[in-house]
């Protein structure tokens, strides 16, 4: 999961602002990217031998859908092609 969205998901449970942030140094405490690559890694093993551009855009979609940041799937996809 995505720094967005757990930070979104701690906040609708009611977690206070300053324990969100402390959990996300925590969780993300390497940054974004590697949670990223594994989770890309995950779809793009899931997806096969699905056309390029289809599977481009699935795992685009599936990171953004995790709460991945634009800037770090654009990173991501432009190593993959």
């Amino acid at each position: 999961m995505g720094p967005y969205r757990l930070s979104r998901e701690l906040e609708v449970k009611g977690v206070e602002t300053p324990l969100v942030r402390e959990i996300l140094e925590d969780v993300y405490e390497e940054g974004e990217e590697p949670v990223a690559r594994r989770a890309m890694a995950g779809k793009l093993s899931a997806l096969g031998g699905r056309p390029v551009p289809s599977r481009t855009a699935s795992v685009a979609r599936f990171l953004h859908r995790r709460g991945f940041s634009g800037e770090m799937i654009r990173r991501l996809l432009h190593e993959e092609q």
